[in-house]
């Protein structure tokens, strides 16, 4: 019973949504969706080609920005709620589609971390330099991956 319930506060607060942003919030589930299968259905050197095919570009204005960061936690929400787990690769890919059709320039970035005796991976998005998608602190704990020749 206490799981109907949380749907239908959710059913609740997506209704309370602009009608674009609503649009967005099902743009960012389908591609978030597209990400999932690509990973799993396509080879290593589709991923590499969005990881490094796209340059960071100039840096963002303000008004660009604020819409990439608002298009970040547009996807965040469609990974909470999807029926599929996502991961942040998951959604950097997605937001990075998302930005591009908007004629924003995005890079996925893939870091490293030591911790204790395991290897931890993490994927963010930047823009123009700037992280979008994640905390710069929690980023900055990564080391960035370089793949098969990939620009830093």
């Amino acid at each position: 019973m206490g799981s109907s319930s949380a749907w239908l506060r959710k059913l609740r607060k997506l209704r309370r949504l602009p009608p674009a942003a609503r649009r967005q919030l099902a743009e960012a589930w389908l591609e978030l969706l597209y990400a999932r299968a690509a990973l799993r259905l396509r080879r290593f050197a589709w991923l590499r080609k969005r990881v490094t095919g796209i340059k960071g570009g100039r840096a963002l204005d303000a008004t660009a920005e604020a819409r990439a960061r608002r298009l970040a936690r547009i996807v965040a929400m469609a990974a909470r709620n999807h029926f599929a787990g996502m991961t942040c690769l998951h959604r950097s890919l997605a937001l990075q589609r998302m930005l591009i059709r908007r004629g924003i320039d995005a890079q996925v970035r893939i870091g490293l971390r030591r911790a204790e005796d395991l290897l931890q991976g993490h994927a963010w998005l930047e823009c123009g330099g700037a992280v979008i998608n994640d905390a710069s602190e929690a980023v900055a704990q990564y080391v960035p991956a370089r793949l098969y020749g990939s620009r830093p």
